[in-house]
């Protein structure tokens, strides 16, 4: 396959790595998170680099990729569509940059659209496009780089509050929430940022939930993507502290 935007962008002492992680990509990995990087670098070139922003599970891959190395997208859920939020010059950009197979506006919400891609013998990419203010929406903004490409992606932080509003039967969200934890305790954050965070959206409790259902389905993930006891524990304490007392 062959993604213009993104091979014509990366640096020279990148070009191996890229082509080797690829080599061992799995469908729909390697199409979309070659398009996402695509989409990446197609943006940057136009300046249009603080216009959009990656959320779902591709940010979460991202994030992955940032602090476990870029060859954990060979092993990671994978996922059919990218979700993406921007201004209608980002908007703009992919119709005169790619190959528009459909754009349709969604019947129920307003501000989102969903775009299908397809190029020569590439497979189709779907994109669910969020078309509002992003940065009031998602909060915190990161930029990722990957073979060179920087990536605006949303924050862990940001990722676990949006995920815990998922339907808690559809276990690759729980899986997202443990991911980002172990992110962020990489990162040095502590249980009480976390809690603190998500105590001003009341989501405390959801995510003493989803650690439950984590505990049970991905501690022996063949990933090793998981936080330690410790700050699970420390988390769980104070998820505990958090939560309302109720009146008897």
């Amino acid at each position: 396959m062959v993604f213009k935007h993104l091979e014509d962008s990366i640096p020279e002492g990148r070009v191996e790595t890229y082509l080797q992680v690829f080599s061992n990509l799995h469908e729909p990995t390697k199409t979309v998170l070659a398009y996402s990087l695509d989409l990446a670098a197609h943006f940057n070139n136009l300046g249009l680099n603080r216009e959009y922003v990656l959320f779902g599970g591709y940010a979460v891959l991202s994030h992955l990729m940032k602090d476990k190395g870029e060859n954990i997208a060979s092993v990671w859920r994978g996922s059919n569509d990218i979700d993406m939020a921007g201004n209608m010059k980002v908007l703009n950009a992919i119709r005169s940059g790619y190959n528009i197979k459909s754009c349709l506006e969604s019947p129920n919400l307003e501000d989102k659209a969903t775009i299908k891609l397809a190029a020569d013998e590439n497979e189709e990419c779907k994109i669910d496009f969020y078309k509002g203010n992003f940065a009031e929406k998602f909060g915190d903004i990161e930029t990722n780089i990957h073979f060179g490409i920087p990536v605006n992606v949303i924050s862990p932080l940001s990722l676990i509050k949006g995920k815990l509003i998922t339907p808690k039967g559809e276990l690759q969200h729980t899986g997202d929430i443990i991911g980002m934890l172990y992110v962020l305790e990489k990162r040095g954050y502590t249980s009480k940022q976390i809690t603190d965070y998500l105590s001003r959206t009341g989501e405390s409790k959801n995510l003493h939930d989803r650690l439950k259902i984590g505990r049970e389905e991905f501690k022996s993930d063949r990933l090793g993507i998981f936080p330690t006891e410790l700050f699970l524990r420390e988390l769980d304490k104070r998820l505990h502290k958090s939560r309302p007392i109720t009146k008897k």
